[in-house]
């Protein structure tokens, strides 16, 4: 669990990082990413399930960034 969730940190934080040279305006040249994780069989086993957990913790990780 603690390596997924370190994969995704460096995901979030290489994709914030990163800088767009093509966009002339630099408050534009740049984006976030917001990721929501869930594991199977702990959070849920049905993939439906499993889906919702994860959105769920997109838009929690969304108010906390």
């Amino acid at each position: 669990m603690k390596k997924v969730i370190a994969v995704a940190e460096r995901i979030r934080k290489s994709v914030e990082q990163y800088v767009f040279p093509e966009v002339e305006n630099p408050l534009l040249a740049r984006i976030t990413v917001s990721i929501g994780i869930a594991f199977c069989p702990i959070d849920a086993i049905k993939s439906n399930e499993l889906i919702e957990k994860a959105d769920h913790r997109l838009y929690h990780a969304k108010k906390i960034r």
